[in-house]
């Protein structure tokens, strides 16, 4: 079933919000900009799409949380194992650098970070999962959606830093693979809360691995790469049965390839150079 204009639409203005449109629009109105006001975005655009489409709040994953999903949820952030420790072994200083930008070196910076994390979650995740992932999977299926959604994504969180832009590269990279993950489940589950939970965990315990190598807690980091692995081995054959079970056949004409590329590539690099 090809998407409707009218949600072609939406789905580039949640992303273009996502992306910058939520900067500009605060220093249009002179909005002083903190995480609460750019949470406050995405809450109003959904009441505003529930409203323009006449759907139910369980169409963008708002649905009570039960034990099934829950448990998903921890299978899928273990899933997520292998992507961050290829990505550290790959790329070793990324940790190091990361915490220097982000103020990580410090126990008061990782407790203040940690405690950010969860409005800006909330916020990706209203974003990527109800304003935009909920109206395309109608249409495209979940293996193309988590496609197109998780290169959108990557892209969103590239720019041309003074240094580090091979981190940059290799952020793009994770942030990809981690999407996918991220989308399947919500795939899986329709469930806003459990992309959440899982989003959010697995944020902060990566910020916290950071803490740990750029301080050279060695013993406490292969402690942690031990465990994650562990958990990884003991349920990743449930993940895999779970995604096996996704349809993957679905028809695209004309127009929906072009709205695809606009989405995945146009729209991503405008607002690169913006």
């Amino acid at each position: 079933m090809r998407m409707k204009i009218k949600d072609w639409i939406l789905v580039l203005i949640a992303s273009f919000m996502f992306g910058v449109g939520t900067k500009y629009l605060f220093h249009y109105l002179h909005i002083k900009s903190n995480a609460w006001f750019y949470l406050l975005v995405p809450v109003v655009m959904l009441i505003l799409y529930k409203l323009i489409s006449k759907e139910k709040w369980k169409d963008y994953g708002i649905k009570n949380l039960n034990s099934k999903n829950i448990k998903l949820g921890f299978y899928f952030l273990f899933a997520l194992f292998p992507i961050a420790l290829i990505g550290r072994l790959l790329d070793p200083s990324f940790d190091v650098w990361y915490a220097q930008q982000n103020n990580l070196l410090v126990f008061s910076g990782l407790i203040s970070m940690s405690m950010f994390m969860v409005l800006y979650v909330i916020k990706e995740e209203l974003f990527e999962r109800s304003l935009i992932q909920s109206k395309l999977s109608r249409s495209y299926g979940s293996f193309l959606t988590a496609i197109i959604v998780s290169i959108n994504f990557a892209l969103l969180h590239f720019y041309f830093p003074r240094v580090g832009l091979n981190h940059v590269v290799a952020t793009v990279i994770s942030v990809f693979f981690g999407s996918l993950v991220i989308v399947l489940l919500y795939e899986i589950t329709k469930s806003l809360f459990t992309t959440i939970i899982t989003h959010l965990v697995y944020n902060v315990i990566i910020i916290w691995q950071m803490f740990l190598h750029a301080n050279n807690m060695i013993l406490a980091e292969v402690l942690f790469w031990v465990v994650f692995g562990i958990l990884f081995a003991l349920t990743y054959k449930k993940v895999v049965g779970e995604i096996k079970k996704i349809k993957i056949k679905v028809k695209l004409g004309y127009l929906d390839w072009v709205f695809i590329l606009i989405f995945v590539l146009v729209l991503p690099l405008v607002m690169i150079f913006l």
